[in-house]
């Protein structure tokens, strides 16, 4: 909800949580499938055993970077936690958006053991919570099977599994079980990079999927730049760097208002009120700022109700 509006996220409208019981719903941008895949997701473009054409999976994981370096600069400290194909949409124009931001830290869902016939079984692509751990078993960073502090290098390790898919056609390590993918994972038994792929993307990939944090790349900004050197050493194009202009900063700003105002309503939900109050306060200094009389009319107006709706 604080991210706001940018090309290579999914935008999320409202958090609401039902009358009965306590799930949270998130409203989201509708993203609209590329012509002849059967759903948005980047999964609906990954057959067993078939690669990505190398540019097109080098511009995906362009757009991933940009989304990324954009959600970690406008959160400080945040992780995903759950990147993978499933949380990557992809829309009609082929441009890339990441989504479900920060839910696997939320999932409760029961863990399932792998079935052994099946290449890609529907589990491989669940978020499950294994002993404590969430997360998708085949997108796991090392540090994240082991319960470690987690910082944007656990992200990345999930990138580079992804990348992998695209260019490789397969899952970075086989395993059966979750203890068997967490053995591989955690010891780095990955599978080899295949010797067709031209050495610089072989390169990126082994610094994305070093079993160490420390031999990863830092942050996204440094491996967003290594993916626009090697999409322009294979291609011989340059890569554009998303920009936004001063009306779409604007926007950004408004929409990040509306945010916090639904935010604070959603925090009402379940009697949190002094941060409900914190939330709509955040909304009027941008409504005021950007002046905006509706949003600033619509956080004074539920800034008043907070005092009424409990008083602590």
């Amino acid at each position: 909800m604080e991210l706001g509006i940018y090309p290579n996220i999914v935008r999320c409208y409202r958090i609401f949580r039902a009358d009965i019981g306590m799930e949270l719903f998130f409203v989201l941008e509708l993203v609209a499938s590329a012509k002849g895949k059967r759903d948005a997701s980047l999964r609906s473009w990954l057959i067993p055993g078939k690669s990505l054409p190398v540019e097109r999976a080098l511009l995906f994981a362009f757009h991933i970077c940009c989304g990324m370096t954009y959600a970690t600069q406008k959160i400080h400290g945040f992780v995903h936690r759950d990147l993978k194909p499933e949380n990557i949409l992809i829309s009609r124009d082929e441009r890339a958006q990441v989504t479900d931001f920060g839910l696997a830290s939320a999932s409760k869902q029961q863990i399932i053991d792998l079935p052994e016939d099946n290449n890609y079984p529907s589990q491989h692509k669940r978020t499950q919570l294994i002993r404590g751990i969430a997360g998708t078993p085949h997108y796991i960073a090392p540090e994240q099977w082991t319960d470690e502090s987690l910082d944007e290098r656990a992200d990345i390790y999930a990138f580079g599994c992804i990348l992998y898919e695209m260019l490789c056609g397969s899952f970075v390590v086989t395993g059966k079980t979750p203890e068997e993918l967490k053995n591989a994972y955690c010891q780095g038994n990955l599978k080899d990079i295949p010797s067709i792929l031209p050495s610089p993307i072989g390169k990126l990939l082994r610094k994305c999927l070093a079993t160490n944090q420390k031999n990863r790349y830092p942050c996204w900004v440094e491996l967003g730049k290594d993916v626009i050197e090697v999409y322009h050493i294979i291609s011989g194009k340059k890569i554009s760097e998303t920009k936004t202009n001063a009306d779409e900063k604007k926007i950004e700003r408004i929409a990040d208002g509306w945010s916090y105002n639904v935010m604070g309503v959603s925090y009402c939900d379940i009697s949190k009120h002094k941060v409900t109050r914190k939330y709509f306060e955040w909304a009027r200094k941008i409504a005021r700022s950007e002046q905006d009389h509706k949003l600033e009319g619509a956080t004074l107006g539920n800034l008043g109700n907070s005092y009424s709706w409990n008083n602590t």
